[in-house]
């Protein structure tokens, strides 16, 4: 990076650790391009970890987790990702606040009903049941308010991502409309008709191609391969996907139906078997997801090279 560069980023790292507020806010404004100068795909494309908090950075094979206040530190380098970030945390706090008020109606429901059977005071079943109610329906609502912060999380690492493509486009001359691929099998590809995007639900998994609108992957992911069969790299990991998800899904769903069918017949080490078997099928749809990501983070490296 020429050396002009480098001291204009320096600079602003000093404006804005010492200026007052109004100079502070005139450095924002040019914080993307400056702090995503010095990005590389490797140092700053995010892919999820798979069912936790957090990013993974760097290669499959040399990936860094982060999770907490450095994940956020990463997407906030573009800025484009604070507006989701925010509203993530605010998600989670509602989410949070339910969970407390729930398990505390919880709470008085339990001791309202141990002092009535205690006393015989049938008065308290009163307070008994309507905490019961308010635990149950606290509970169930802060399910939803979770989701829309895993979802608001997924939005950051997206525009991030559409960010760091940008700069590193924008350093070879090069718009994301550009072709903008140096792998021959990928010459006619630009990052916004080609670059893929996934994302976890209750049903499974959906991939997005360019700005298309999001297709469903299939039972078993086969179908999730098609779109990376022009990268080697990316199709080993796609084939690793399909493999652990299928894994998943049988020892998942045989071990759910084979207690389901044994029913008051299981004996204790059977049942201890069976959610063994269960425990496997859920670290493997684990292992599915994060070699979904390395395929997409492999696919869409190639575009920028």
């Amino acid at each position: 990076m020429p050396h002009r560069d480098r001291t204009a980023i320096a600079l602003l790292h000093a404006m804005h650790a010492a200026a007052p507020s109004t100079l502070r806010a005139q450095s924002v404004a040019t914080r993307p391009a400056a702090l995503l100068a010095e990005c590389t795909y490797e140092t700053c494309m995010p892919r999820e970890r798979a069912f936790l908090d957090g990013i993974v950075l760097g290669a499959p094979d040399s990936a860094r987790v982060l999770g907490g206040r450095a994940a956020d530190s990463v997407l906030r380098l573009s800025r484009a990702g604070d507006m989701y970030l925010e509203s993530r945390d605010v998600e989670r706090r509602r989410s949070r606040n339910r969970t407390f008020l729930g398990l505390g109606a919880g709470v008085l429901a339990a001791v309202s009903a141990i002092v009535a059977a205690e006393t015989g005071e049938i008065w308290l079943l009163v307070p008994a049941i309507g905490g019961a109610v308010a635990s149950l329906y606290f509970l169930q609502e802060s399910s939803a308010p979770l989701a829309r912060a895993e979802a608001r999380q997924v939005d950051a690492i997206e525009v991030h991502r559409d960010a760091v493509a940008a700069a590193i486009l924008a350093r070879r001359g090069l718009a994301p409309r550009d072709p903008s691929s140096s792998t021959p099998s990928l010459g006619d590809c630009s990052w916004e008709s080609c670059r893929l995007a996934t994302r976890t639900t209750l049903l499974g998994h959906t991939v997005t191609v360019g700005r298309s609108d999001p297709e469903r992957i299939g039972l078993w992911g086969d179908d999730f391969s098609r779109h990376v069969t022009r990268v080697p790299a990316a199709a080993s990991a796609a084939r690793r996907f399909v493999t652990a998800r299928r894994t998943s899904l049988l020892l998942t769903v045989g071990a759910g139906l084979t207690l389901l069918v044994l029913g008051n017949d299981a004996t204790p080490a059977t049942t201890a078997g069976l959610v063994g078997v269960g425990a496997v099928g859920v670290w493997q749809g684990v292992r599915a997801k994060s070699a979904l990501e390395d395929a997409v983070w492999l696919y869409n490296r190639e575009l920028l090279r």
